[in-house]
């Protein structure tokens, strides 16, 4: 190469390293080290529960309705749970007496 075309190339180097430290100090300026951009949202993670809750006024109503009905028709005894309470398969929800739709007094009914 001639001596006019080194001179030409050192031209074009120093110009692109200094436009590139001068896009580096305005990225600097702009952007300060360790804050995130405008575009980023930044939280510290940790281990805990979620927990969602909705307040809101209103009627509940179940999904499925569940009609109960004895063989016999006799007096309730004893209501076993209450009214809105869990239950599961096969508890005991009433006790009914039979002793009126036999006709037998309950004495009689224990010999």
């Amino acid at each position: 190469m001639t001596l006019l075309g080194d001179y030409f190339t050192r031209c074009r180097l120093l110009l692109t390293g200094l436009f590139l430290l001068v896009l580096a100090i305005l990225w600097r300026l702009l952007l300060p080290a360790g804050s995130p951009s405008a575009n980023q949202l930044t939280q510290v993670v940790s281990r805990g529960e979620i927990e969602n809750s909705i307040s809101a006024a209103g009627t509940l109503e179940p999904k499925h309705y569940v009609e109960e009905s004895a063989q016999v028709s006799d007096q309730v005894q004893k209501m076993l749970v209450e009214e809105g309470e869990e239950v599961t398969a096969g508890q005991l929800l009433v006790s009914i007496s039979l002793y009126h739709s036999l006709g037998v007094a309950p004495e009689a009914a224990d010999t």
